[in-house]
């Protein structure tokens, strides 16, 4: 973080004074006010739907939400992470906007995902009975193919002013979206209009709309530009895709493998428990989108990468974040009785499960700088041989503690899951090799 001034009196109001005053700490600040504020608009317009959207209706809905919003992120995570990794370190050294491999990055993406989208709505059938058990689930996978084309857009659009680090736009277009959706829906349900294809094929088409004309806008030059000129850079940019890319499937491997394994080795109740105590799980972990969002490109620039400004940022940042352990202390020891009063007295039981599952919520973060502090040194191997340990584990912890323990134990499982990558990479981190990777020096081309 930026170099905080002495003199402040008391040792909680030097370190408030310090996080205050950095430039990371405000831009985490923002970013985490407006996905708060989008999460609250996307909760209205599921309101909504719930009360006038049939339950069948609703069911195809959510399978073709998880389509339309899991399968681009497959396709662009790890794009996108080496695109704004290498973007940030040449912007921070050339000045340039890096438009050529911004789009490179876009049209690889575009590629890899309309590719795969002909291939599934070909296998249409199949895939919805491998994904969701059902056949008849078909017409939600085609609209969700169909409508993850213009969700990737704005995907990308925002990733590109994630790389550019200009976090109002992108917190902008988030809340763009979610504002657009609420008042989508409700236009709907004022004319009567409400159902399953209204809103699907509307929600692709204010994508495309949205994220055509923003990328569009984007990738047209704009004064000083540049490119990643060396075919051994974008050769290395592409490897680091590829290698990411993988990374984030294996996170969403084993994101899933506790209610897929829930599902088949406990019973109905016991995943009915875990899923609420999940909920909370992740509202909590809503400031890490916003910690990742800030901390990937302020690593990558040239001036972050060496070891020793990397490990005195970890050192702050680990005296600033020890006191989020003190609400989740006093939630877990005093807030039980709220905890029922929210979820209702059936699922009182699953406040065991989420004391848990806090646990691994203060651990990731605690721990949320150290991979991209490794992405920022081109550790992508390493990163992904973190993944796939993780998710063996995973499976390994899985099976072995459901069946003794139920919720809990898938619990215990994911949160040591996720120690696995966020504890070694602190390791790795502060008592490695030392030495920050060294990444090419690209050359700027004036286009």
């Amino acid at each position: 973080m930026d170099s905080p001034t002495d003199g402040q009196p008391g040792m909680p109001q030097r370190l408030l004074s310090r996080f205050g005053a950095s430039t990371v700490a405000r831009r985490i600040t923002g970013v985490f006010l407006g996905f708060s504020l989008a999460k609250g608009l996307n909760f209205l317009a599921i309101l909504l739907l719930l009360r006038f959207l049939t339950e069948p209706q609703w069911a195809l809905f959510v399978a073709f939400q998880a389509v339309r919003m899991l399968c681009p992120r497959l396709v662009w995570d790890g794009i996108a992470t080496a695109m704004v990794r290498y973007a940030s370190e040449y912007r921070s050294e050339s000045g340039l906007e890096p438009m050529g491999l911004f789009r490179k990055s876009v049209l690889l993406a575009l590629a890899i995902y309309l590719g795969l989208m002909l291939a599934g709505l070909a296998g249409r059938g199949l895939l919805a009975q491998l994904l969701f058990g059902r056949a008849d689930y078909a017409h939600a996978v085609v609209a969700g193919l169909l409508g993850g084309v213009g969700y990737l857009l704005v995907l990308q659009q925002n990733r590109i002013y994630q790389a550019r680090e200009e976090f109002r736009r992108y917190v902008g277009i988030i809340l763009a979206q979610s504002v657009l959706l609420l008042a989508y829906v409700a236009g709907l349900a004022a004319m009567g209009w409400l159902h399953f294809v209204t809103i699907a094929y509307g929600l692709l088409a204010l994508d495309l709309l949205v994220g055509g004309v923003l990328l569009a806008g984007s990738l047209t030059p704009r004064g000083a530009t540049g490119s990643v000129a060396s075919s051994h850079t974008l050769g290395q940019v592409f490897l680091a895709s590829g290698l990411l890319m993988v990374y984030h499937i294996t996170l969403v491997g084993f994101s899933q493998l506790d209610v897929m394994m829930l599902s088949h080795l406990a019973g109905q109740r016991e995943l009915a428990q875990y899923g609420v105590a999940f909920r909370f799980y992740t509202a909590a972990l809503l400031l890490l989108g916003a910690i990742q969002a800030v901390l990937l490109p302020h690593f990558s620039r040239r001036r972050m990468q060496g070891a020793g400004e990397q490990r005195r940022f970890v050192g702050t940042w680990f005296r600033h974040m020890v006191w989020v352990a003190v609400p989740l202390v006093l939630l877990n020891l005093l807030g039980r009785p709220l905890y029922v009063l929210l979820t209702g007295q059936r699922y009182a039981e699953s406040f065991g499960i989420w004391v848990i599952l806090s646990i691994g919520a203060f651990i990731s973060l605690m721990c949320s700088p150290m991979v991209s502090i490794l992405i920022s040194r081109s550790r992508f191997a390493v990163v992904l041989l973190l993944g796939l340990s993780a998710l063996v584990f995973n499976v390994a912890g899985n099976l072995a503690l459901i069946p003794l323990i139920g919720g809990r134990g898938a619990a215990v499982a994911t949160i040591a899951s996720h120690a696995v990558v966020n504890v070694s990479a602190v390791l790795i981190v502060l008592f490695g090799a030392g030495e920050a990777g060294k990444a090419p020096q690209p050359a700027a081309e004036q286009t």
